[in-house]
């Protein structure tokens, strides 16, 4: 189950946080494993891999970062925790744009 099946949310790489913490709240009163303490060892195990779940995908649905990263994932354009080589001359680039960027805005502020 992905984190927008748990949540009922549609996957977006931009969530609507406003009822997140609601349904989080909704989720872990029902699931958390506190109250399968008189349930079957098997029943407990289950609440506890649920519970984490439900907190690690309220995490990730919290930060806009995360999310994006996470369907990422889910869509298989992104493995986790893969890692990027950027080339110099690319990092270079950027530099210099940002400089560009940074000299225009202080133009633009003291025009």
């Amino acid at each position: 189950m992905t984190h927008f099946e748990l949540f009922n949310l549609p996957i977006t790489l931009k969530v609507d946080t406003s009822g997140l913490s609601k349904k989080y709240f909704e989720l872990q009163r029902k699931y958390h494993p506190d109250r399968f303490g008189q349930s079957s060892e098997a029943e407990q195990e289950e609440a506890l891999q649920v519970s984490a779940q439900i907190n690690k995908a309220f995490k990730t649905l919290k930060d806009p970062d995360e999310t994006i990263k996470y369907v990422l994932q889910l869509k298989g354009l992104l493995e986790e925790e893969e890692k990027y080589q950027l080339s110099p001359d690319f990092l270079m680039e950027v530099m210099e744009l940002n400089e560009e960027l940074e000299e225009g805005m202080t133009n633009a502020v003291q025009a």
